[in-house]
């Protein structure tokens, strides 16, 4: 009977070790895996945020410096990021889901650095049309200064003129000398101020047409006011081939030379690439949206299995304990049963034995 309490506590005790065994397992489930994936949610919603809040001031720069500093800030959250999911990888928490999340976090570093370089580009694209067109602009400015100055000469001059062939006409003057000074008057004079008020408005016209460029927003209409703009320089050409004055017309084909020369900085080009660069950039953008999106309903995901895994846990453990009371209960009732029957059998043979 000693024999059967002493295997029966032995038993209640090893069920009693297995049961303590089983919760702990459960508990090291969740301090070791569950907690530390749900952590490095958290961590992964923190980059998230910084690197959106990043993202958003790349539309707003406006010089390399300023650009540089989020590219570095970019690759500091990206470099946290890929090591909190290091560290997922580490823990063994859904190997398949954190191989899943690897591959979107990469697929938005690659899209990040895309974004920060094409936005350094605008950056020096933007400044290289500003350069261009402000030297445009001198040049236009100093041919409308120059026509405005040859078409007041040519406008005195011509006024002179019909002054004197007035004279001529009241002073009586012979047929030949007054067909002389009217051919004067036609040919050279006012043939002479209609040339210089054309390079005058085509000055003007080449001006409206610089100030336009900026505000265009397609590479069609861009193609459109290059077309009118070098439409217009041939006549401008021709109108500066006219000028009589040998150091105003060298100085006027340098102008002209500047507004015709197809350079790196030239202001169609570079506006046109400035737009090719903001459509790829608003096409990363919106690839870089989906991204953080998967990534979100990744971690979504991951929180959810978490979830599922505590609860798990927390149920095995919850069967862990009403397994093991239930054992010890009916260990206990074999050992209050065994009891009984040796308090009988002392009773029994002990006791009665002797009264008999």
């Amino acid at each position: 009977m000693f024999a059967t309490a002493a295997l029966l506590t032995v038993a209640i005790a090893l069920m009693a070790w297995f049961s303590f065994q089983q919760v702990v397992s459960t508990q090291s489930n969740i301090v070791d895996r569950v907690m530390p994936a749900m952590d490095t949610v958290r961590r992964l919603a923190d980059h998230d945020a910084r690197i959106s809040a990043l993202v958003d001031r790349l539309p707003r720069v406006d010089d390399r410096p300023e650009a540089e500093q989020i590219r570095s800030l970019l690759d500091e959250q990206l470099g946290a990021m890929a090591q909190t999911l290091a560290q997922l990888d580490a823990q063994g928490f859904d190997p398949q889901l954190g191989a899943t999340m690897r591959a979107t976090v990469a697929a938005i570093t690659d899209n990040l650095r895309q974004q920060t370089a094409q936005t350094l580009r605008r950056l020096d694209t933007e400044e290289a049309e500003r350069t261009a067109i402000m030297r445009r602009r001198e040049s236009l400015k100093a041919l409308v200064g120059l026509s405005e100055s040859l078409v007041a000469n040519a406008s005195t001059t011509t006024t002179a003129n019909i002054a004197n062939l007035y004279r001529l006409l009241d002073g009586g003057s012979k047929p030949p000398r007054l067909f002389e000074a009217l051919d004067r008057l036609i040919e050279v004079d006012i043939d002479g101020m209609e040339r210089m008020a054309q390079f005058q408005l085509l000055c003007f016209k080449l001006q409206t047409l610089l100030a336009q460029v900026e505000a265009q927003t397609s590479p069609e209409g861009v193609d459109q006011l290059n077309q009118a703009f070098a439409a217009s320089l041939a006549p401008l050409k021709r109108r500066i081939d006219d000028l009589r004055d040998p150091s105003q017309r060298e100085l006027s084909l340098a102008h002209y030379h500047n507004l015709a020369g197809e350079d790196i900085d030239d202001p169609f080009r570079t506006h046109r690439q400035r737009l090719e660069i903001q459509h790829t950039l608003g096409e990363l953008r919106a690839r870089g949206h989906q991204l953080g999106g998967e990534l979100n309903r990744q971690a979504g995901e991951l929180v959810s299995t978490g979830g599922e895994a505590m609860g798990a846990a927390g149920a095995q453990a919850r069967r862990a304990v009403d397994r093991g009371l239930i054992l010890f209960v009916a260990v206990a009732g074999l050992l209050f049963f065994t009891l009984i029957i040796t308090v009988w059998a002392v009773f029994r043979y002990h006791l009665l034995g002797r009264l008999n």
